[in-house]
């Protein structure tokens, strides 16, 4: 099954899971526990552990200065990518912190989560 296919099949569970987890990371820049989970949420559609393709780094647990640099990066066009930078311009600074900061405090999804 495509990953798409399996994301689409798989995001109801996934949510599912992150409402779980959103009372682990304090609101920030006053955004919403949930609107901070439902935000990252879309991440492991590349972004989930173990996945077979390496050409997506694992964000989940690395440090929240990293995830912001880069996303503030893709966003002003100082790095390159084929859809980060037109995904990253789509979050303000404050929901880019607020992700940053969650993403580096929850291990996410492995990709066999998101498959069954």
């Amino acid at each position: 099954m495509h990953f798409r296919q399996l994301l689409r099949r798989h995001s109801l569970r996934f949510l599912a899971v992150a409402a779980v987890t959103i009372n682990a990371v304090p609101a920030q820049s006053g955004e919403s526990v949930a609107d901070i989970a439902l935000l990252t949420a879309s991440c492991s559609g590349c972004h989930a552990k173990n996945l077979p393709n390496d050409d997506f780094p694992q964000i989940y647990g690395r440090p929240a200065s990293e995830i912001r640099e880069a996303m503030l990066a893709y966003r002003s066009d100082e790095l390159s990518g084929t859809v980060m930078n037109r995904i990253a311009k789509g979050y303000s600074e404050s929901e880019i912190d607020a992700m940053a900061q969650y993403l580096a405090e929850h291990a996410g999804p492995k990709s066999e989560d998101l498959a069954n």
